[in-house]
């Protein structure tokens, strides 16, 4: 497939065209092997931890050039790989538990992590009004805009209203790739 874009990108404009491009793609899907819950404390922000090379690992389906898109010694997502104008699509599945009544979450993306570009994407969001165990499972897509999110990783953050537990299960991720 083959796409011609006339203007600047993002620039709202302009007679000069940029010139066509392809996309190519793959996917990577990543499985936790520790099910233990994650303490999450009441009203603070705590990073989601992953496992992999013990739950198992799908990334033969990754685009030519890209090796790995989940650091499992570090629980971050790792986009050296990528270049500008990438597109990452993620899916996270979760379990949460929450013990009391009206309590709320909000799970957010952590981009470019630690640098000065680093910013935060509400990736999901609930209320569970009675205790007990739920799965979250969410779909979300990111691009690679900055050199910040390709020189350093990106994490999956919790905040809950109250004390909870709750793990990732599995991270899927689709990359799309310009060029």
């Amino acid at each position: 497939m083959s796409w011609t874009i006339i203007g600047k990108g993002g620039s709202g404009g302009g007679d000069d065209p940029v010139a066509a491009d392809n996309l190519t793609g793959g996917w990577a899907a990543y499985f936790n092997g520790d099910l233990t819950p994650i303490v999450i404390p009441a009203a603070t922000p705590t990073k989601l931890t992953m496992d992999a090379t013990t739950g198992g690992i799908q990334d033969a389906y990754l685009p030519i050039g890209v090796t790995k898109i989940w650091d499992s010694a570090n629980s971050q997502f790792d986009f050296s790989e990528l270049k500008l104008g990438d597109m990452v699509d993620i899916r996270v599945d979760g379990s949460l538990t929450n013990s009391g009544f009206d309590e709320s979450f909000v799970l957010n993306f952590i981009g470019a992590k630690g640098s000065a570009g680093e910013y935060t994407l509400p990736f999901a969001s609930g209320n569970r009004l009675f205790p007990g165990t739920s799965i979250v499972s969410r779909y979300n897509g990111i691009f690679i805009g900055s050199q910040d999110m390709i020189d350093n990783p990106s994490e999956m953050e919790i905040v809950t209203t109250d004390a909870a537990t709750g793990f990732l299960v599995d991270i899927y991720v689709k990359i799309i790739r310009r060029g």
